[in-house]
């Protein structure tokens, strides 16, 4: 049995409210950030934004080796690590996890980025050799 666990941590990084999306399944750990606007997101608006953009969300998925199985927890427990992490901020596996995304994204974009460089010096480059033969043509 695969048990999924998935979580929404909303949190105020000035001036945007942005949301972290965490999806735990049995060997693999999933994180996206989306950004939510500069007023406080109600819970209606949310609920529409889960349910008409999910598709369209980029996640990060890294794989685990060894995944800790967890045991049940009591619902008041629950509720006080869910206040002790609101408390707290996002947990550090998740801000790595953004982290390794954003450094994934900046990479992909720098390879992009100098293979279109390349392509233009090299049409430049064969532009002014087209323009030096025109001219001892006319010659």
């Amino acid at each position: 049995m695969c048990t999924v666990t998935s979580s929404l941590t909303i949190i105020f990084d000035p001036p945007y409210y942005k949301g972290i999306f965490e999806v735990s399944k049995a060997k693999s750990y999933a994180v996206a950030e989306i950004n939510l606007g500069t007023s406080e997101p109600k819970l209606p608006l949310i609920q529409n934004f889960i349910l008409e953009n999910w598709s369209k969300i980029h996640f990060f998925t890294k794989e685990l080796e060894n995944k800790i199985e967890k045991n049940k927890i009591n619902p008041k427990r629950l509720q006080r690590v869910a206040k002790k992490q609101i408390n707290q901020g996002v947990g550090t596996g998740t801000q790595v996890a953004l982290k390794e995304q954003l450094n994934e994204r900046k990479m992909k974009r720098k390879s992009s980025n100098t293979a279109h460089n390349e392509i233009l010096k090299q049409r430049k480059f064969e532009i002014k050799q087209e323009k030096k033969k025109a001219k001892h043509r006319v010659h």
